[in-house]
C-alpha cells in the first residue's frame, strides 16, 4: 500500500512538471495550432488506421478553446491529409510546396491526446505554427456544423 502511494504521488508530481512546462511553450496548443503528430500516435488512437503506413508523422490541428488549467487534461486534434473528402478545413502552406493543401475533418472525431504523449510524439509544424484568420473562420464555423463547439 506505502509503494501504492509513492508512486501515485510521484506520478502526480510528474503530471505537475509536465503542465509547468507547457505554460513556456509557444502557442500552448490553443485553438488553431498546427502540429506534427507521430504516426505511431495516430495509429495507436484511430480506428481501422492505415496500419501499413510508413510516413513518419501526419499534420494535428488543436481545436482546443479554452487554455489548460490542470495537468490531466488533452488537447483535441483534428487529423490532416493531402487527400479531399467531404466538407473538410482547406489549410495551404503545410509543407515546403506553398501550393500544396492539407485537409482537416475528414475524421470527423477529434482526437484527445494527453500531455504525458505531448512531449514526446507531438512535434512544432515550423513552416507554419498557426491558421490565419481566413482558415480560423473556417474551422469554427465547420466546428459550429458539425456540434462540436
Amino acid at each position: 500500500m506505502e509503494k501504492e502511494k509513492q508512486l501515485c504521488i510521484s506520478h502526480q508530481a510528474h503530471a505537475q512538471r509536465i503542465f509547468d512546462l507547457f505554460k513556456f511553450l509557444p502557442n500552448r496548443f490553443g485553438f488553431g495550432s498546427l502540429w506534427w503528430v507521430d504516426e505511431e500516435l495516430w495509429k495507436e488512437k484511430i480506428p481501422r488506421y492505415d496500419s501499413q503506413s510508413t510516413r513518419k508523422a501526419h499534420p494535428g490541428l488543436s481545436i482546443r478553446q479554452t487554455p489548460l488549467v490542470s495537468p490531466y487534461e488533452a488537447i483535441p486534434f483534428l487529423h490532416g491529409t493531402s487527400k479531399k473528402g467531404g466538407k473538410s478545413i482547406m489549410v495551404h502552406g503545410l509543407s515546403k510546396d506553398e501550393n500544396h493543401t492539407s485537409y482537416f475533418g475528414r475524421i470527423k472525431s477529434p482526437i484527445f491526446i494527453g500531455l504525458e504523449f505531448v512531449l514526446k510524439k507531438v512535434h512544432p509544424n515550423k513552416k507554419k505554427p498557426q491558421l490565419n484568420h481566413d482558415e480560423q473562420k473556417a474551422l469554427h464555423a465547420w466546428l459550429k456544423e458539425k456540434g462540436l463547439s
